[in-house]
């Protein structure tokens, strides 16, 4: 059996026709190589090995001497060589044989066993002219077969096409006790001379309760040359820590049993948020200059500002784009990955603005930037993290959502007018008894409306001086919104009582008014709130091309029901980026769960003709629905999802319970 990737070719695998009798052949899997040769990819010689043993040598074709693999398989000096079974030892014994290995990557002597089928010698010279064998060795659990100018036919082994090439084991990562991972399929392929036979495939090892076998279409299969068959596996973890079984499938190779490794860990503390003050990653125009059309930049997210090098699932990003040279986006995505077909931020020639990006940690630490037309330079702060497990000294927590909220608006007299430049106001909200102590973050909508000039605002937890970062960028007169998740602080003012608080400031010498939405929290992780399960940028709604839903008119309302993947009954809220179209003009989209009221907000504001996203968190219905409504005119929707928010364990009350938890507006304080 050889163990590989399906999509990456291994050197040596023999096609599935094969050569004519009679046949040369030097197989070897083991836990760390795999090689297949025969008389198609390389030359064979066999010559004497002390008095009774051999030595086959394969040369792979188009190699030179270091390329060569040896197998080397001696009796013990008082025995001659016999057809049978026989146990192999580092040194032959009464009863025993030696079998060596070698050749490349391949290396093992020691303890196993050896069949030798069949094996004809020169009467003159007593050199072997013929032989068959198959062998297995404990080291590395390697196995295969020897064949010298046989003629009768063999089935070599089957090819199992296992994820992480080239060790035979799924890994199924960090799963919360109590839920059940994705499956992944271990695709079996015959690539003998003659048909394969399968038996049972059952699960063993340490922990074989903590995984299923959801699909099997090779138990008492046979399988000819070149066909398959696959075994579909879950894991679903009922304690933490690391859990072992050992997938077998009978028959599937020389010594009649094969084995994968399966591996999960059980972890409660997955998918919980640590927020931290906004941390400059990336700005392009300190030295390294715009990002080109058609390029992609690298850029180290773990390891880097508050965030640790590990432990990292996700994480939370302000992107900021200026003086663009053409209209144009930027995809975010996980290093590694292929590019999505999704926008992160949207933006028109020389535009400044930003938006919020939560995208999975890629190869390396790291995500990818993708710019696809003109140039634009990009400024990236990193305002948050998810964990893809306990973080020890960090307080990671849940995230709870609420009945969207107005907590300021400075159009209402009741707030103190519009925000002056260089001004703050820190922003303290009443939550349900027993909340202020434990909350982290607010999830919150800003929007800055009609501005005198341009400039920036930045919203912090208002401790120690204001952050050298940008949350929302200002154009004159026009209305702009940015989604946040802004750490809090227990406001210090007489009259905010302790309660949890962010701070907004003004870095414009103008005045704007200032709107601010809360639609979240996240806790300590004692309030027993939602867990975050990152998911490669994927697109759910696209208007213009008739995916999810239909363009929307004036003051009309569309209901969208996400891909059964990202809401079954354990999935309460979708992170999620929120892109208008070219609108006819001026208006507002509004995102609910379905079947409640419309809230008295907006997540996305628009100007005539524009394309701009914004990012969210949608929270859905108990059928797993949202609408979306739009105010004015018509418009076309783009929904992009970065990841599900789902209930725990023993928390299947809490999406009913959220629904009627709101806050209180307070007394603001300007500074």
């Amino acid at each position: 059996m050889v163990v590989t990737l399906s999509a990456i070719p291994f050197v040596g695998t023999a096609a599935a026709a094969g050569p004519t009798a009679p046949f040369d052949a030097f197989t070897t899997t083991g836990d760390w190589w795999n090689h297949d040769y025969d008389s198609t990819n390389a030359t064979f010689t066999m010559s004497r090995w002390g008095s009774e043993g051999f030595r086959l040598d394969a040369m792979p074709n188009g190699g030179g001497q270091s390329s060569r693999f040896r197998a080397l398989v001696q009796p013990n000096f008082n025995q001659t060589l016999n057809v049978g079974t026989w146990r192999t030892e580092s040194d032959p014994g009464a009863s025993t044989y030696q079998v060596q290995l070698f050749g490349d990557d391949v290396g093992c002597l020691g303890k196993g066993s050896i069949t030798i089928h069949e094996f004809t010698r020169d009467p003159a010279t007593h050199a072997i002219t013929s032989v068959v064998a198959s062998y297995y060795q404990e080291c590395n659990h390697t196995y295969g077969e020897l064949r010298y100018h046989s003629t009768s036919a063999y089935s070599a082994d089957a090819v199992v096409a296992a994820p992480d090439f080239p060790h035979p084991t799924l890994v199924f990562g960090t799963v919360w006790p109590g839920y059940t991972s994705a499956a992944q399929t271990l695709t079996v392929r015959s690539i003998g001379r003659l048909p394969r036979e399968l038996g049972a495939v059952t699960l063993g090892g340490a922990a074989p309760d903590q995984f299923s076998i959801v699909g099997d279409s090779c138990a008492g299969t046979t399988l000819p040359a070149g066909q398959s068959c696959a075994v579909e596996i879950t894991a679903h973890p009922t304690v933490e820590g690391a859990q072992n079984a050992r997938l077998s499938i009978e028959g599937s190779s020389i010594e009649g049993l094969w084995g994968a490794n399966l591996n999960v860990h059980g972890d409660a503390g997955a998918g919980r948020y640590v927020p931290v003050n906004p941390s400059r990653l990336l700005d392009t125009r300190n030295g390294a200059g715009p990002l080109g059309a058609n390029t992609t930049l690298a850029l180290p997210v773990t390891g880097v500002g508050s965030v640790p090098p590990t432990g990292v699932s996700a994480v939370v990003l302000n992107m900021t784009v200026t003086g663009p040279t053409s209209a144009g986006y930027l995809t975010v995505y996980p290093t590694g990955a292929a590019r999505p077909t999704t926008s992160s931020l949207n933006f028109p020639a020389g535009w400044t603005g930003a938006n919020s990006v939560t995208v999975p940690v890629g190869a390396g630490g790291k995500v990818d930037i993708y710019n696809p037309a003109g140039t634009v330079h990009v400024i990236t702060d990193v305002v948050g993290f998810y964990t893809t497990a306990n973080v020890n000294g960090l307080a990671g927590g849940d995230y709870v959502p609420l009945t969207p909220s107005r907590v300021l608006d400075t159009r209402n007299p009741d707030f103190g007018g519009p925000l002056n430049g260089f001004e703050g106001v820190t922003i303290p909200v009443e939550l349900p008894t027993g909340f202020h102590p434990h909350v982290r973050a607010f999830a919150v909508n800003v929007t800055a409306v009609a501005p005198q000039l341009g400039g920036y605002l930045t919203a912090w937890n208002g401790t120690g001086p204001v952050p050298l970062t940008s949350m929302l960028n200002l154009v004159p007169q026009a209305v702009v919104s940015n989604f946040a998740i802004v750490p809090t602080a227990l406001c210090a003012y007489w009259q905010c009582g302790g309660r949890p608080s962010i701070t907004i400031y003004n870095g414009s010498s103008g005045k704007t008014h200032v709107v601010v939405d809360i639609i979240g929290i996240y806790d300590d992780g004692e309030l027993g709130g939602l867990r975050f399960q990152p998911l490669g940028p994927t697109r759910i709604t696209d208007t213009r091309q008739g995916a999810g839903a239909h363009p929307l008119g004036p003051a009309s309302s569309t209901t969208i029901r996400p891909p059964g993947m990202l809401s079954d009954v354990r999935t309460v809220a979708l992170a999620a980026n929120l892109t208008g179209v070219n609108p006819s003009n001026s208006t507002y989209l509004t995102l609910w769960p379905t079947g409640e009221n419309r809230p008295d907000m907006s997540n996305l504001n628009l100007a005539q003709h524009e394309i701009r996203s914004n990012a969210t968190i949608i929270p859905l219905s108990s059928g797993g629905q949202f609408n979306v409504f739009n105010a004015a005119w018509t418009v076309d929707l783009v929904i992009d999802v970065a990841g599900t928010f789902v209930l725990r364990p023993g928390a299947e009350d809490f999406a009913r319970w959220y629904r009627a938890s709101s806050v209180v507006p307070q007394r603001v304080t300007r500074f």
